[in-house]
């Protein structure tokens, strides 16, 4: 099942995940968007209730999971 959030953030536009495959998607405000794999739901779940999601996707996600652009 997908589900998706919208942050309150000046750099990510959009986050959402996909618990069968554990796929996070992020959308950039510039309109790049990143799919990183094998990343826990604890991980989504965290990130929603983060103060700053952006300074929590610089230190648990990115370089964390592999992403590709899409």
């Amino acid at each position: 099942m997908k589900e998706t959030f919208i942050p309150k953030s000046d750099h990510i536009a959009e986050v959402s995940y996909d618990g069968d495959d554990r796929t996070m998607t992020i959308t950039f405000q510039d309109g790049r968007s990143y799919e990183y794999a094998g990343v826990p739901q604890d991980v989504y779940l965290q990130m929603q209730r983060a103060p700053s999601v952006g300074s929590f996707f610089h230190r648990h996600v990115r370089g964390v999971y592999p992403d590709t652009e899409i």
